[in-house]
């Protein structure tokens, strides 16, 4: 979490610095823009039995999300056909399981390339906003029950 908000912080100076504009685009953005124009999901391993994905149909990409692959091969549209990504063997055999088969596969998908990060760039459409991260997981890091923060004891039951 830390690491991703430092890079975009160092990626917003550079372009301040050279009066050019940082666009950020995701992974599933910068995937997409190396592949033909039609339905599809791009899945992301995310370990820990999940996927994250971001289905690219007809009407415009949906929300990217975090499921684990059988919810994930359950959510993709009837119209989308194709898989991509470092998961989409992984939804690929979740969908078959629930009676969905008809899925293929899209080679070398897992990783975005040079150029079709910058595809994904050229072809930002927001890029006056200002580059956030995407966090589909929630932190590992969880607070402490008691707490001391400048000199004040937080105790589990109530503050001292």
């Amino acid at each position: 979490f830390t690491g991703l908000r430092v890079g975009m912080a160092a990626a917003n100076g550079l372009a301040l610095a050279a009066a050019i504009p940082c666009i950020g685009v995701t992974v599933f953005e910068s995937i997409r823009a190396s592949l033909p124009d039609e339905p599809i999901a791009i899945v992301q391993d995310a370990k820990r039995n999940e996927i994250w994905m971001q289905v690219f149909g007809q009407d415009g990409p949906l929300a990217p999300t975090a499921l684990p692959p059988g919810h994930a091969a359950a959510a993709i549209p009837e119209n989308v056909s194709t898989l991509a990504g470092s998961g989409a063997a992984l939804v690929q055999a979740a969908a078959i399981e629930i009676g969905r088969g008809d899925f293929k596969l899209m080679d070398n998908t897992s990783s975005p390339t040079v150029e079709s990060l910058a595809a994904a760039c050229f072809a930002a459409r927001d890029r006056d906003q200002a580059v956030r991260p995407l966090y589909l997981r929630a932190p590992d890091a969880k607070p402490q029950a008691d707490v001391v923060l400048a000199g004040v004891v937080k105790a589990a039951t109530g503050a001292a």
